[in-house]
């Protein structure tokens, strides 16, 4: 599969065989994951494995923050359960689970806070070519792989869980395993890209 083909089929999908990606398919994945571009040479993606044993604590801990903002929200008690519930499942059933994270201390420091921002403004945007790279990885080698945004939402409640150094801040979750065999990829239909652009005369 070239590269135009791969980026035309890849989707979100969250239909999995069981069982979990080898060590060493992981860590392949991951090596070309972290051959996207990143500021001033810097190296500021991170990487946790979540074994299922820590899942559910993982779950609960991103719930329970996730459940005050709903409350602010004024989101319904019965509403709220059920988004809980469905949240949890999913990173239960995903059959390999990896946080990914920016590294605070690999970034350039300022004394000036407005440029602190950019800099993670733009470890952001490293990450997110990370994570492209994995679920393009993911599709060029028939995996199954979605993107699950909840841990941007509750950094300090997944590093007390999963215990890795405080100086790595979640920013997204990714959901990766085998592509169930009778799984059929959805379409997609393309909006005029005209849509998406201003041309400067």
């Amino acid at each position: 599969m070239d590269i135009e083909e791969c980026i035309k089929t890849r989707r979100s999908i969250r239909q999995f065989k069981n069982g979990s990606l080898s060590e060493k398919e992981i860590q392949d994945i991951l090596s070309l994951a972290i051959l996207a571009p990143a500021p001033h040479h810097t190296k500021p993606w991170r990487f946790v494995i979540v074994n299922q044993e820590k899942r559910s604590a993982f779950a609960d801990a991103m719930g329970a923050k996730w459940r005050l903002d709903l409350l602010k929200d004024n989101i319904k008690e019965d509403n709220i359960e059920k988004l809980l519930l469905k949240s949890k499942e999913k990173i239960i059933a995903a059959p390999t689970l990896i946080i990914g994270c920016i590294d605070k201390a690999s970034l350039r420091h300022y004394d000036d806070a407005s440029k602190d921002n950019y800099e993670m403004i733009m470890s952001h945007h490293s990450f997110g070519a990370a994570l492209q790279n994995i679920l393009l990885i993911a599709n060029q080698r028939n995996l199954a792989a979605y993107w699950i945004s909840s841990p941007l939402y509750a950094p300090q409640e997944s590093q007390k869980v999963l215990n890795y150094p405080t100086e790595w801040q979640a920013v997204a979750a990714i959901a990766i395993g085998k592509n169930k065999n009778n799984f059929t990829q959805p379409k997609r239909t393309q909006v005029p890209i005209n849509n998406y652009m201003h041309w400067v005369s």
